[in-house]
């Protein structure tokens, strides 16, 4: 089964293509932006649930298979409110090469619902087959701050 290492939200990287070092560049920590406190309470206002913030981030996760049989690496990348509320998910999945035991996973995302502001949480998870069905296992959070300006 793969092997989370780490998992890293930022605005973008780059990556050497002679030796695929990568550099994660504007690693995220809180999100703000001017009027989103209005734009959250207007659209509550009229019967939705929140905002939606229009974003250019990349969420930059690394696996490690031990098993060389395994194929495909399956993530999901799941954003909790404040309240604990699930807000997002973001599902993921990736072949591995036959050569490599490790592997990144990179997982745009354009636009986050905010409803609430505050510390929110990025769930990285894999998933568990159990007898007849499939759960999801948590093997990492990320903070992230979504902030009134």
């Amino acid at each position: 089964m793969a092997e989370h290492l780490w998992t890293v939200l930022c605005e973008r990287t780059l990556v050497d293509t002679q030796n695929q070092v990568i550099s994660l560049v504007d690693i995220i920590e809180t999100l703000a932006s001017k009027g989103l406190e209005q734009r959250v309470e207007e659209a509550k206002r009229i019967g939705k649930k929140g905002a939606i913030l229009e974003t250019r981030l990349l969420l930059v996760s690394w696996w490690y298979r031990d098993n060389p049989e395994e194929k495909t690496v399956q993530a999901r990348f799941v954003l909790h409110t404040p309240s604990g509320e699930m807000v997002m998910e973001a599902p993921a999945s990736l072949d591995w090469a036959p050569d490599s035991n490790m592997l990144r996973l990179f997982v745009n995302l354009d636009k986050i619902p905010v409803a609430e502001f505050g510390l929110h949480w990025f769930s990285v998870q894999r998933p568990k087959v159990l007898k007849s069905r499939t759960r999801w296992d948590t093997v990492a959070r990320l903070p992230m701050s979504i902030e009134k300006v």
